[in-house]
């Protein structure tokens, strides 16, 4: 990790993403994402349905009580577990897959874009493509659109760089994402 300044005036900031960073980057990812929980409260709602259609076909009222108190917060439990698991795990593959996916990450702004090299591929991108970002105790995570992200390791920034950082984004508009608790 090495921190410099380039001719232009843009800092300069290299760095290496473990595959603790992509888990920590897509776990905050899907904090911000409130499609997930749409589709994991659906889910929800049909296991309390099933549940519930379950329950009456006991007389016994020990036993429906038992369903009740044992099966929701079960299920919801095993839910959010296997889906965060399956998820997380398909964005490491993903990364892991990539071609240049070891070779270390150069982070470069100023005013207007920020510029990631890595190997032989640029990219660059204005400031305006971006629409927020989040950070966690590991892990700062500028957000574009959809599920494009790009996650930079707090190791990497000095307290300086990082608020260098963070003071780009806010002169250029970009927000702090919100995130959901789970």
């Amino acid at each position: 990790m090495s921190i410099r300044t380039t001719t232009k005036g843009a800092k300069l900031i290299r760095y290496n993403l473990s595959d603790k960073d992509i888990l920590s980057a897509h776990r905050l990812w899907r904090r911000t994402k409130w499609g997930n929980r749409v589709y994991l409260i659906s889910c929800l709602i049909l296991i309390v349905l099933i549940s519930a259609y379950a329950e009456l076909m006991y007389d016994d009222l020990n036993m429906q009580m038992l369903m009740r108190i044992v099966r929701v917060p079960l299920s919801i439990a095993l839910l959010s577990l296997a889906a965060g698991f399956i998820a997380s795990r398909a964005a490491l593959r993903n990364f892991k897959a990539r071609f240049q996916a070891n070779k270390p990450i150069e982070l470069s702004w100023n005013n207007d874009t920020i510029t990631f090299e890595q190997g032989v591929s640029l990219w660059r991108v204005p400031l305006q493509d971006f629409r927020s970002w989040a950070m966690n105790d590991s892990i700062l995570l500028i957000l574009r659109r959809g599920a494009i992200w790009d996650p930079i390791p707090l190791r990497a920034l000095t307290h300086d760089r990082q608020a260098d950082l963070l003071d780009t984004f806010t002169k250029a508009g970009i927000t702090r994402a919100k995130l959901f608790p789970f």
